[in-house]
């Protein structure tokens, strides 16, 4: 029994101290990639900043416009529920876009919120141009 008690002891131990002693090495700044701290410094990084915000969260709106802005409208013949206007709140496409805008919303507001805290080194023209494109 004292064997035992000694043991989990030991290894209790060793485990605390373990974890401890792992949060510094664990805990270490990027040194090879852009991070949220050391982004947003100069007018390129800016300028790049705001150039995805044409691509990426658009991609569910995208996927979904054919079936959805087009045949509804007429410009496409496909046979299905949106050529017989049969199409309500609950169509796959229509969730998947509705969500694609609110990202691109949120993509845009962490974007504003990175420049606006942007350091001096970023001229305020291109601050101004940038942070306007997020709010448009």
């Amino acid at each position: 029994m004292k064997l035992k008690y000694i043991s989990s002891l030991a290894l209790a131990l060793t485990l605390g101290f373990g974890l401890t002693s792992c949060e510094d090495f664990l805990d270490r700044p990027t040194e090879d990639s852009y991070s949220q701290d050391n982004y947003y410094q100069t007018d390129d990084q800016c300028l790049a900043g705001t150039a995805y915000l044409y691509n990426s969260p658009w991609y569910n709106f995208q996927r979904g416009f054919i079936d959805v802005g087009e045949v509804l409208s007429g410009n496409v013949y496909k046979t299905g529920r949106y050529l017989t206007f049969t199409v309500n709140g609950t169509d796959d496409n229509l969730i998947n876009m509705a969500y694609s805008l609110w990202a691109e919303n949120a993509h845009c507001n962490a974007v504003y919120d990175n420049i606006k805290k942007a350091p001096a080194s970023v001229s305020d023209r291109v601050r101004h141009a940038c942070m306007g494109e997020c709010l448009t």
